[in-house]
């Protein structure tokens, strides 16, 4: 998992300058919305969801489990109900082969569409607020399988072509999510600390990620005088694909990792946040990570 999530966008990898997010929504009642646009795509977590305030680590920022079948920036269309008050049910399609760097609507419902539906349950025992979220995605965007046979892998590998690999037609995923407050600072909903995790599940056919799970600790303002530092500290563990080729899988292992990070309200527009993270990463060649670092976030 890419120890810095903002690494990640616009584009991985690339160095350009992209117009990420231009949407419409609209309620047409309070129980029915729609959306429309260019958008990417951000989890609603409260203790891990900010990628610029909160935990650097993606594991802790995203569900791995939906690198498959949701990119990270597309042209989408959505309906939200909001049936009552403790229940948002959104329903999203998107253009599976979406990047921000392109426009989208050479490639928008061509040769790839994702369907990304979730409940979101708003519950509040003893007074504390907190969500509870489940989810599924499904593709039909066309993917390398990682069962194959083993001489069409290596003619791949020498080749550098794809052309005579198996493929897969479809994929999906499982999602479930939960934040919860377990103390509030009285009279301030905002702050006070409380528990979140996240919980994936593929196939393992197409997707390296099998399964995902993670765990943490979150909290905000709990130092007299400082209501704006946040901390948490989180683990979360990766399960490969048993699916994988030989020569990959014994080459890899499960992936775990821990994060620690304090966030620094020097100002209302300045924040300095120390990060600690502690890895043992996917490849059995590389040995448990230590990986120190500082954040700086500008708000103008």
């Amino acid at each position: 998992m890419p120890v810095n999530t903002v690494s990640l966008f616009p584009v991985p990898e690339k160095d350009v300058t992209a117009l990420t997010d231009l949407y419409y929504m609209q309620f047409l009642a309070p129980w029915v919305g729609i959306m429309a646009g260019k958008m990417s795509m951000r989890e609603t977590n409260v203790f891990a969801s900010n990628e610029t305030e909160q935990f650097m680590n993606t594991a802790f920022i995203f569900n791995p489990a939906l690198a498959t079948t949701v990119p990270i920036d597309a042209l989408a269309g959505s309906v939200i109900l909001r049936p009552t008050k403790w229940l948002t049910v959104p329903t999203m399609v998107f253009d599976s082969e979406g990047t921000a760097d392109h426009s989208g609507f050479d490639t928008v419902f061509n040769r790839g569409t994702t369907v990304f539906q979730q409940a979101i349950i708003e519950i509040k025992p003893f007074g504390l607020t907190g969500h509870q979220r489940v989810g599924w995605t499904w593709s039909d965007r066309s993917r390398i399988q990682f069962e194959q046979n083993p001489w069409e892998i290596i003619s791949a590998i020498i080749t550098g072509s794809t052309a005579g690999l198996e493929r897969k037609g479809h994929d999906w995923s499982f999602i479930y999510d939960f934040d919860q407050y377990v103390y509030t600072v009285p009279g301030k909903q905002d702050q006070g600390f409380g528990l979140f995790g996240r919980f994936g599940l593929t196939d393992g056919e197409v997707n390296p990620v099998q399964d995902f799970y993670s765990i943490g600790l979150s909290g905000k303002g709990m130092i007299s005088g400082r209501d704006n530092d946040s901390f948490g500290v989180g683990y979360y563990y990766l399960a490969i694909s048993d699916k994988l080729p030989r020569i990959i899988e014994r080459r890899t292992q499960d992936e775990q990792g821990m994060e620690l990070y304090y966030n620094v309200a020097i100002n209302p527009w300045l924040h300095i946040t120390p990060d600690l993270q502690v890895i043992e990463p996917v490849s059995k060649n590389v040995d448990t990570t230590v990986v120190a670092g500082v954040r700086m976030k500008i708000d103008f």
